[in-house]
């Protein structure tokens, strides 16, 4: 390989910076970490979690339609452009006491392959 005038050798300075590039991107691989997204929410003056797969959209509180018979967690159903969603207070199923609905409220929808509920 042959030197330049100012006696260094392009090959060996193009060699070391492309080992170099390849030695830095190995490096931002091992420090990767794999990462959850999620929405929190307040309930009880406590945090929680959902994680973004399954939380699609917060929406506004829709009007709420009861049913009758049905288990607690369940407050009614509402349309979500055209679909028939159960809306479900999940205060009880963590130990918190009931608080009523209101206007100001907002409602997680969730999806999964099996099912829709908000």
């Amino acid at each position: 390989m042959t030197k330049n005038k100012s006696g260094y050798n392009i090959q060996d300075i193009l060699a070391e910076m492309k080992d170099e590039y390849w030695q830095g991107l190995a490096e931002i691989e091992e420090e990767y970490e794999e990462r959850l997204e999620c929405i929190t929410f307040l309930l009880g003056g406590e945090i929680y979690a959902f994680e973004t797969v399954y939380a699609t959209e917060v929406i506004r509180m829709p009007k709420l339609v009861s049913l009758p018979r049905v288990q607690e967690i369940i407050t009614g159903v509402f349309n979500l452009r055209g679909g028939i969603l159960a809306a479900m207070d999940i205060r009880s199923l963590l130990g918190l006491p009931r608080e009523p609905i209101t206007a100001s409220g907002r409602i997680i929808v969730l999806k999964s392959d099996r099912f829709s509920t908000g």
